[in-house]
């Protein structure tokens, strides 16, 4: 029942949002193809504006279109859906680690959250990458646990769809390989077949990259700046600064500081954070050790403080 709150007070923040602003470059991007006569001249022009680019989401997406209609308020709700699952998916894992308590704060937390906001609205390929991590770190979690083809089919199935979908879902790869290894089975045949198996589904992108030409490659990245994280660098604090404001003013969704829609995530954040490094402490002090997930209040105590000093 509390996630099921949750998840209605994530759709109250949301649903206002769907058509108070027009779509913006990215989004545009995205929209203007799905008209398109079939789906095969779909693809071709898709691929003519990024042919680099993974063409899952665009495929999910043209075939809502066709279902709901191409304008940018029907396509939105798409990634409303998505981002509703990735709410539950967040409080599965946080119950997998710590127990009920945690999930369902890390869970409101992400709700009422303004990037989470934000990217749920946005017709883009984010939400949909962001579900494909989550639903590959509970599956693998599960797998640590007890092996099964089951946990292994939506294991694999949801590496396949995290890099078909965005490029940087490679980059969970090797975090996942080194959960494997360390706490894994210990057997050389389940730490070569889980390497095997992960190795021949990032392979699969070969398939598509084969047709895509360098300099098309080379395009699709151009527009990555460089990383800037020296410290005397001023485009880190300019960045560290930016990133705080558009937590405040709840992104660029909502009209500013004096709309009250902006209070209330805020309210929520802070006062469940604050309440969850009370209960924390006070687990932590009486040294109650949780009958789900870790023993240890150590791990809430820290997640219940990152929530609040961010």
């Amino acid at each position: 029942m509390c996630l099921i709150a949750i998840l209605i007070w994530a759709f109250i923040l949301r649903a206002p949002l769907v058509e108070l602003e027009s779509p913006w470059f990215d989004e545009v991007v995205t929209l203007k193809h799905l008209g398109a006569e079939s789906f095969s001249d779909y693809m071709k022009l898709v691929r003519g504006d990024d042919e680099a680019s993974q063409p899952l989401y665009m495929v999910l997406q043209y075939g809502w279109a066709k279902l709901f209609g191409p304008g940018y308020g029907a396509q939105r709700w798409f990634s409303i859906i998505l981002a509703q699952v990735s709410l539950i998916l967040v409080f599965l894992i946080g119950n997998r680690l710590q127990g009920a308590t945690t999930g369902l704060l890390a869970a409101l937390a992400l709700a009422s959250s303004a990037f989470h906001i934000e990217y749920s609205l946005e017709i883009r390929v984010y939400m949909l990458a962001f579900v494909w991590a989550l639903l590959s770190m509970y599956s693998l979690f599960r797998l640590l646990e007890k092996q099964s083809v089951l946990w292994w089919s939506i294991h694999l199935g949801a590496t396949l769809g995290l890099i078909w979908t965005h490029p940087f879902g490679v980059f969970l790869l090797p975090v996942e390989g080194v959960a494997w290894f360390l706490w894994g089975a210990r057997t050389w045949k389940n730490q070569l077949a889980w390497g095997i198996a992960q190795s021949l589904v990032a392979a699969t992108l070969i398939l598509w990259l084969i047709n895509a030409s360098q300099a098309g490659a080379q395009q699709a990245a151009s527009w990555l700046p460089s990383p800037t994280i020296g410290l005397n660098d001023t485009s880190l604090s300019v960045s560290l600064i930016g990133t705080g404001f558009i937590w405040i003013a709840s992104a660029d969704y909502h009209l500013g500081l004096t709309d009250f829609r902006n209070g209330l995530p805020m309210i929520t954040y802070f006062g469940f954070s604050i309440g969850a490094l009370v209960i924390s402490t006070l687990k932590f002090r009486k040294s109650i050790n949780s009958s789900e997930g870790l023993d240890s209040p150590f791990t809430m105590f820290w997640l219940a403080a990152w929530f609040h000093l961010c």
